[in-house]
């Protein structure tokens, strides 16, 4: 006869602290030895389950959002650009004078009939140097 199955329990507080890290089910599951299944099934029983997880990932989330902010302001460049990207839409940008008259000179002497073949460079040469008209 088999044996009759026993109600998992899921040590609450180790979920949570699994989801802060933003863990995936998997992984979850792997620490606390059961199986997806099982997590799946648990949370269908008692939804609450679903809500620590949701609730830890977004305190994890808005953990390392407030370290990066605060790296960025103790002076981390690299985050303060990073971050400028991402909520102030910044880019970088390459700009090159006179790019509009350098291009209408590029067309018009294609247009022209001349050609550009870029071979690669020599062994000791530049790319400028392998350039051929």
């Amino acid at each position: 006869m088999p044996k009759p199955r026993t109600e998992t329990i899921i040590d609450r507080e180790k979920l949570q602290a699994l989801a802060q890290i933003q863990c995936t089910d998997a992984e979850m599951c792997a620490v606390l030895n059961i199986s997806d299944y099982t997590l799946q099934a648990i949370q269908e029983r008692d939804p609450s389950i679903l809500e620590i997880i949701k609730k830890g990932r977004a305190e994890g989330r808005s953990s390392l959002r407030r370290k990066q902010f605060k790296a960025a302001m103790d002076g981390n460049i690299t985050m303060l650009i990073w971050l400028g990207k991402q909520y102030l839409g910044q880019t970088d940008k390459q700009e090159f004078a006179n790019s509009e008259a350098y291009d209408g000179r590029i067309s018009k002497w294609l247009r022209e009939g001349n050609s550009v073949t870029i071979q690669p460079p020599e062994r000791g040469e530049t790319l400028g140097d392998s350039v051929r008209h």
